[in-house]
């Protein structure tokens, strides 16, 4: 069983762990309902895309180059 949460965290991309990491050292320092609110928040920008950075187009991706 701790097996398979190990594998599934270390699949999750960089920005959803620093989120994770974040929200939960931040929400240890305050009262429940703040720290609800911060968990909302972090799910929200990684469930809107949050997490996944869009990056530059390059030459590859533009038709004709």
């Amino acid at each position: 069983m701790r097996e398979l949460i190990l594998i599934e965290i270390i699949a999750l991309p960089a920005e959803a762990l620093g989120a994770a990491k974040l929200a939960v050292e931040l929400a240890a320092q305050v009262d429940r309902g703040t720290a609800r609110d911060i968990e909302r928040l972090a799910n929200t920008q990684l469930v809107l895309g949050g997490g996944s950075a869009r990056r530059p187009p390059s030459k590859g991706d533009v038709p004709g180059n």
